[in-house]
Formats: structure tokens, C-alpha cells, sequence
């Protein structure tokens, strides 16, 4: 029944009870001749009746409560979808009643960035069809929402360790002054995005909204019960939760595995339980009003210590010894690994030595390379054994952190002692410094929880004269660094040349992989509808080779590698979705490095399915997210460079449009140097070949500047147009870097001189906005609204700061596609080519 059919029959009760006469087919089966009749009849009763259209409204849709499919789009570019899209968990719930028109919206965790995000705050705007930026905080426009129901969840940092728990918003309350809206305008706030509130709207498509015709027809949610273990020793107590999504119910339980009913205990918080050599069955039911819920049922199971076992072999009964063991860095709340794991690649073995019931276990650590970044492990400790250094060793990172090398002295060797040889975790908390962690972890003093996941079914003799001496070898991080020890997944198909790695524990060892290239089916040709370039459609699925088969899911990231087709990189890579009766088809990007013997393209997954290996990026844009990294408005061919140290960098196709357009060049001919910070006459260089400087002849008069210097015609173009000035009236300080609040400046003044005007994008606050320099506050202000410069994960901009080559690369293609498209072609009337190696 769609919501038509409950307009059409209030207004006929309306126009009888009014003595109107209306001719029009009584069961007119289009639901635009019904939309056609109700208009008709609407305007007759508002020109020829003292029927309040308003209560008409109100009154035809009264009682009635719909499901409507939506979706969250971006507020200035409504065609592309909102960055929260995927927060938003099933349709709206539009009820109408005596009390008004409501919005229920369902949201749940997603994870941006590598971040766990979550809704904090919505705001609507009832009385709008736009949205103004002007409206933000002011309560005669901006609604808060109601906030409905809540839930427990890890915070924005569990990936990285964090255990902390916080109340999150689940189903939030927008009222509303009508009941059917084709959109609503509304600003997000979430907390992996501190300081930035975002601009978007609600979408609703009401051609499949469906009536739910009976509240009293909903089923209660069965209430989920979390038991700390699922199996434990005799005599040990454990904790147990009980859950329920629905609110204003009661739960009711048993602990003996009777039926509960509304006359057993009532939950009202944690209990524990206990046993001994039995299994204890906790059965729950949710209750509201004459509504049951189904059963919610868990069982944990009480041994004696002795058949105590985890998921790894008991090791009870081990004869004293050494023996060699493997073992992972694992995550603190989920079954995958850590992202400090990798400093433990190349020191995969620890030596056990076991004395009774005893075992003194010791393990190496060795420094880690990842995303451009060189540490290595400088503490770890634990709640639960105390650790030993045994060995510190000596590192000196990269400048990759702040600009600046720095030596670390890193734990290479350490020892704890344990008197449950099965035990399979322990829990610790590292510290690897001059990294992203040191943001992440800061408000845990540093540091980031983890596990160490031993693995005592791998236990092998080793001689007793066996010691354990550490590789100091830098690890990468990538899954080609295995190790030395057995049980990870290495898979090539035959056919099609895929290959599939995974670190140990990532993928059961019974899984079997099924790899097929896809051609001349319904599924290519819906693929085919996307994409206009050559490509190639490869399906992958993996299941478990047991009696119980079933699809796997990689506990953590496998790495899928397609075979490079005649040593071509101009390519991109895709996941396709096929179309469901909810959603159509569609591709998300996915990045991709190439493997070290240039042989594959690897992209890391969490998930397998139907992936397109297309040579071009001429795809439509509709079905890319808007957070690509090139613009959609703007794409253009791949292109191709020589530089050696680029090829694998995350801003590879900003370094290559940059250059492409004339923006920068290398530092030889085979280096672009993407780490090295930017001067100030390098930035108002960039911004002259941008505007197609070539030979200004002015009469600056700074000391520190002369005709003969590369960048003159620059600087001088710079300041006679007010885009750049002078450190003081005569020096400009060519050769200080640049920090990031002067660059902020002289791109604004830049773009108000090509009469550009910025978009207002995000709201936002940093919490250092004092130590932005008064002169630059506006300018900064300006740029971060428009999404051109954003701050830093702990809610700082460090204005202060310098920026590199890479940087200013990616920034101003961003800001060139934005609000320049016409730049990205290279146009031949820019000089480029004289006394660029002074650069």
C-alpha cells in the first residue's frame, strides 16, 4: 500500500463531509492520476472552503506510519552521496499522528579513515527548502534532534586498541512540519571528525515507501546476551550483558535454561555467573506492553583447568624445555591483527622455555617502515605479567613525522614469565613514537592496547642451546613480509593469475578459493553500463573446505594480487556491487600499489566478491564517491612519470596532474623529492605558473631578491598584486619554508584576485585558533570551510607548521579541479622550462 492510497481515502471522507461534489474515477489505479485528483481537490478546498489546509494535512495522513528508503547527500552537490551516507542504517520511519509529523533516522559506526566513527549531534531545519550556513546555532531556524535511543560502542580509536566504551546516538528524532518532504537539509556533527560539522541532506524516496499498517504488528527485538567467555575454568565467574535495540521494554531472564516469562528475574544490570563441570544457559525475552520478543539464548561452559582450552591446542602436559612458538601483535577488541604487528615480522618465533608449570617466554622486535613513516617499538607493558627488557637497540627514524630525524632507543629483545601455559592472550600496550599513533594515543599517554596472541599449537623443539638472537631488519608492513614461520595463506590461480596473501590467522587453513574472470554474462554487462573503458571482471570467493561450508571473511586485511597486463599502471581499480532489489549497481574505488617485482597490482580487502581491473578513469560519475581523490568534474587520463620516488606514494596522481600542468617539476630528472618542505618563493612560483606568469619586469625592493633569481618575476608578480608581501618592507625571505597559515593567505588572496568564490562546506573550530596569527585567521577560516585545508586528528591546526612539496601538490589540484577545472589541461602558452632545476 503506498502512501497515496492513505491521502486519496482521508480526503474523499473530507470532500463528503464538506457537501462537495467531485467527478473523478473512485478507484483510479495510476498513483499519478490519484496525485492529480488530490492536488485538484486540495486547491478547490482552499479556494472554496474554510477548510484549514493544514489541518487537512494533518488530518489526512493521521495515524498513518510509513517506511520510506532514503539516503544522505551532499548539501551543495545533492548528485553525489554524503560522506555519512554510510552511518545511515535502513529507512526512515515517518509516523503522523495526533502529536504531529515525526522522522525516526537509524544510524550506526562506521569507519572513516581508519577511524571508528559515530553520530554525535543532528540538527534539521523544518521550515527550509535551502540550506544557509547562517542558520548554524541559531534556534528560530536549527531544530536539535530528539535523540530516541542510544548505544554502547567502542569509541573512535578501537581499531587502534582503545577499550573505553561510550553512549552513542542509535535512532534520532527529527519533527517536521510536513509528512511528505522529497528532502531535508541538516547538519552532522561526529566524533572522528572533531571540529568539523558537515553540511548534507536527507533524500526520500517516496515512490517506495510502504505503510506499516499496524504498530501493534511489530516484533520486539530478541535481546542479545554477551558473556564475557564463552568458556571457562570451574568455580571462575563471568560477567554477563543483556542487550536490547527496542526501548521502553523490560527483560526478563533464567539462568538454568528454563523459558523465562514476565514473572522471572528482571535485567536491570551485569550479573555474573558460576559453575562447575556443566554448561550454564542464559535464556532472555523482551517485553512491552502485550508484545514478547523471541528468546535470546547463551551458553558458557565450566571445565577444570586441565581441559581448559582456547582456540589454539591446550599445552598442558609440556615437557620442560625450550621449544620455538609463533605469535602476533593482536588488535585489543577485534579478531584481527594489530597495527603495531609489524614490528614483530621479522622476529615471528619466541622462545619458550618451560619449567613445570612454568614458561618463561621471550620475544624480539625489530623497526617497522609504514606509509612513509620509520619507528620502532620504544615501550611495551601489560596488566597481567611483568615484562622484562632484555635488549635495546638503537634507530633513527626518517623526517617524514615533523621534518626532523630522531633517535630512538627501541626494545629489541624482551621476556615475561607465565604459569598458564595455554593461555592465549595477553594483554599489553605499546608505544611506537613519531608515527600517526602518537595523535591517536595521546590521551592514553601514548600508548595503544593490544594483544599478544600466542599460538601454542605451532610449539617445536628447539635445541637447548637454542637463544634467541633479534633481526634488526626495518620491516615493511605489507603482508609479503611473512616471516619465518608457517600457517600464512599464499594462493595462485592457475588461469587467471591471481594470487591471494594473507598473514597467519587471517583465513582459516581448510579455505579454499574459487577465481574466475567474468565475460559475456549479465553480470559483465551490468558492469560494462558503468565503465566505458577496457577492463577486465575477476570474481573471487573463498570458503571453508569443511562438513558446515561456508563463505570466509578475512579476520583482518588479505591482499589480492591481479597480474599487470604489459607492465601497463594506468589503471584503476573497482569493487562491483551487483544490483539488489534495495540498492542499484554500482563501483567503489579501491587503492593500490604495485608489487615490489612490478609484476601485480595489490589492493588489501576485508572482503571478497567482483572486482574491475579498468585501464582508464573514464568512469561515470555518478557512481564515484565523493571523496576521490580527483575530482569528478575533472577527471582526466591517467598519466604516467619518471620519478623513482613517487611511484608507490599515496598522492601519486596529484604529483603527476602537478606536474603534468606545469606546477612544479622534479629536482633531477628522476627525482620529485615529495618530502622536502616548500620556501616561500617556491609556493608564490607554483601560484605564478597557475596564473601563467612568465616575465614580469617590476621594482621590488626587497634585500633578499634579485633579478637574476629563478623565482623574481614571481615574487614580483606576488606582491604587485597583492597576493604575497614581504616579511617586513625589506626582506621577503625567499628561502624560509613556508608555514601553513602564510600559504593559506596568499591562496586566498590568490583566488580573490581570479575573482573566485570559496564554497562553504564544514564548520569549523580548532581548538589551537589562538595561535593562528590574527592576519591569517580569516584566510585559514575560509580555506578549512571550503574542505581546501584541514587540521590535524587531535582537533589542532599548528598553524606554525611547515608543509611539504606532496602537500601543496595535493592541495592545490584539489583546489584547481574545485574551482579552476580549465587548469587541468597543460597549456602550451605556460613557460615552464626556464631555470626550472633552480627550483
Amino acid at each position: 500500500m503506498k502512501y497515496k492510497q492513505c491521502v486519496s481515502v482521508v480526503l474523499a471522507s473530507m470532500i463528503i463531509n464538506s457537501g462537495m461534489t467531485v467527478y473523478a474515477e473512485k478507484n483510479a489505479d495510476n498513483e499519478n492520476e490519484q496525485l492529480i485528483i488530490y492536488n485538484s481537490i486540495r486547491d478547490s478546498i482552499t479556494s472554496e472552503s474554510a477548510v484549514n489546509i493544514d489541518i487537512l494535512e494533518e488530518t489526512a495522513n493521521e495515524n498513518c506510519v510509513y517506511s520510506v528508503p532514503i539516503k544522505m547527500v551532499q548539501a551543495a552537490k545533492p548528485q553525489m552521496d554524503s560522506m555519512g551516507n554510510g552511518a545511515v542504517d535502513g529507512n526512515a520511519i515517518v509516523t503522523v499522528n495526533e502529536n504531529g509529523s515525526f522522522v525516526d533516522l537509524n544510524f550506526k559506526a562506521v569507519t572513516l579513515s581508519g577511524l571508528y566513527g559515530h553520530l554525535v549531534n543532528i540538527w534539521s531545519y523544518p521550515s527550509s527548502d535551502t540550506m544557509n550556513y547562517n542558520w548554524w546555532d541559531k534556534a528560530e531556524y536549527e531544530t536539535p534532534a530528539e535523540i530516541v535511543a542510544t548505544y554502547m560502542d567502542y569509541g573512535m580509536n578501537y581499531t587502534l586498541g582503545d577499550t573505553n566504551k561510550s553512549e552513542f546516538i542509535k535512532t534520532a528524532r527529527l519533527k517536521r512540519n510536513n509528512l511528505k518532504e522529497d528532502y531535508i537539509y541538516i547538519r552532522i556533527s561526529v566524533d572522528a571528525m572533531t571540529g568539523f560539522d558537515q553540511a548534507a541532506r536527507i533524500d526520500f524516496d517516496w515512490n517506495n515507501a510502504e505503510i506499516v499498517e499496524s504498530i501493534t504488528d511489530k516484533k520486539l527485538q530478541t535481546p542479545n546476551i554477551i558473556s564475557a567467555k564463552t568458556e571457562a575454568k570451574n568455580g571462575e565467574e563471568v560477567e554477563v550483558k543483556i542487550d536490547s535495540s527496542d526501548i521502553n521494554v523490560k527483560i526478563y531472564y533464567t539462568t538454568d535454561g528454563t523459558i523465562p516469562n514476565s514473572s522471572s528475574k528482571e535485567y536491570t544490570e551485569t550479573f555474573k555467573i558460576t559453575g562447575n563441570n556443566t554448561s550454564v544457559i542464559i535464556n532472555a525475552i523482551a517485553v512491552s506492553d502485550n508484545l514478547t520478543s523471541n528468546i535470546g539464548t547463551s551458553v558458557v561452559k565450566f571445565v577444570s583447568s586441565s581441559s581448559s582450552s582456547s582456540d589454539s591446542s591446550s599445552a598442558d602436559g609440556i615437557e620442560d624445555g625450550k621449544y620455538w612458538m609463533t605469535f602476533n601483535l593482536w588488535n585489543a577488541n577485534t579478531d584481527q591483527a594489530s597495527m603495531g604487528d609489524c614490528a614483530f615480522d621479522n622476529n615471528r618465533q619466541a622462545l619458550v622455555t618451560v619449567n613445570g608449570d612454568t614458561a618463561k617466554i621471550e620475544m624480539a622486535a625489530n623497526p617497522v617502515a609504514v606509509n612513509g613513516y620509520t619507528s620502532a617499538l620504544s615501550d611495551i607493558k601489560s596488566n597481567e605479567v611483568d615484562i622484562t627488557v632484555d635488549g635495546i637497540s638503537k634507530f633513527t627514524t626518517n623526517t617524514r613525522y615533523d621534518g626532523n630525524e630522531h633517535k630512538v632507543d627501541y626494545i629489541s629483545k624482551f621476556s615475561f614469565n607465565l604459569n598458564e601455559l595455554n593461555k592465549e592472550y595477553i594483554n599489553v600496550e605499546i608505544s611506537v613514537p613519531y608515527t600517526p599513533m602518537d595523535g591517536i594515543a595521546a590521551s592514553d599517554g601514548g600508548y595503544i592496547s593490544a594483544r599478544l596472541k600466542l599460538n601454542w599449537a605451532s610449539l617445536e623443539k628447539a635445541d637447548a642451546n637454542d637463544k634467541l638472537s633479534p633481526d634488526s631488519t626495518t620491516a615493511s608492513g605489507s603482508s609479503d613480509s611473512v616471516g619465518n614461520y608457517s600457517g600464512f595463506t599464499n594462493y595462485e590461480d592457475v588461469k587467471s593469475k591471481v594470487k591471494i596473501k594473507a598473514d597467519s590467522y587471517i583465513l582459516p587453513d581448510d579455505t579454499e578459493f574459487t577465481i574466475e574472470l567474468i565475460d559475456g554474462n549479465s553480470i559483465y554487462n551490468s558492469a560494462a553500463e558503468l565503465i566505458e573503458e577496457d577492463f577486465k571482471l575477476y570474481g573471487i570467493t573463498a570458503a571453508s573446505n569443511s562438513e558446515n561450508s561456508s563463505d570466509v571473511l578475512p579476520n583482518g586485511l588479505a591482499d589480492i594480487y591481479f597480474p599487470v597486463d604489459e607492465n601497463d599502471r594506468n589503471i584503476t581499480i573497482y569493487r562491483f556491487t551487483e544490483e539488489t532489489n534495495n540498492t542499484k549497481a554500482g563501483l567503489t574505488e579501491l587503492e593500490y600499489k604495485l608489487s615490489d617485482d612490478k609484476k601485480y597490482y595489490v589492493v588489501s580487502v576485508k572482503k571478497f566478491g567482483i572486482f574491475a581491473v579498468v585501464k582508464s578513469k573514464m568512469i561515470d560519475e555518478n557512481i564515484i564517491d565523493e571523496h576521490d581523490d580527483i575530482k569528478q568534474d575533472a577527471i582526466t587520463e591517467k598519466k604516467t612519470t619518471t620519478f623513482v620516488d613517487v611511484n608507490d606514494h599515496w598522492a601519486y596522481d596529484y604529483i603527476v596532474k602537478a606536474v603534468d600542468i606545469g606546477l612544479f617539476t622534479g629536482i633531477s630528472e628522476d627525482k620529485f623529492a615529495p618530502d622536502m618542505f616548500t620556501t616561500r618563493a617556491m609556493f608564490v612560483t607554483v601560484l605564478g605558473r597557475l596564473k601563467g606568469v612568465t616575465d614580469i619586469e617590476g621594482n621590488v625592493k626587497f634585500s633578499d631578491i634579485n633579478e637574476s633569481d629563478y623565482f623574481f618575476p614571481f615574487v614580483t608578480w606576488a606582491v604587485e598584486n597583492g597576493i604575497a608581501s614581504g616579511i617586513n618592507e625589506t626582506t621577503f625571505s625567499p628561502n624560509d619554508n613556508i608555514t601553513i597559515e602564510q600559504m593559506a593567505v596568499m591562496l586566498c588572496n590568490f583566488a580573490q584576485s581570479e575573482n573566485i568564490e570559496f564554497s562553504r562546506l564544514y564548520r569549523i573550530e580548532f581548538s589551537d585558533n589562538d595561535n593562528i596569527s590574527d592576519w591569517a585567521k580569516n584566510s585559514v577560516k575560509i580555506l578549512a570551510e571550503a574542505g581546501i585545508l584541514s587540521g590535524i586528528a587531535d582537533g589542532t591546526f599548528d598553524p606554525k607548521a611547515t608543509i611539504t612539496r606532496v602537500d601543496i601538490a595535493a592541495m592545490l589540484i584539489k583546489f584547481i579541479n574545485e574551482y579552476m577545472p580549465d587548469k587541468l589541461v597543460n597549456e602550451e602558452n605556460i613557460d615552464i622550462t626556464e631555470n626550472l632545476e633552480k627550483e
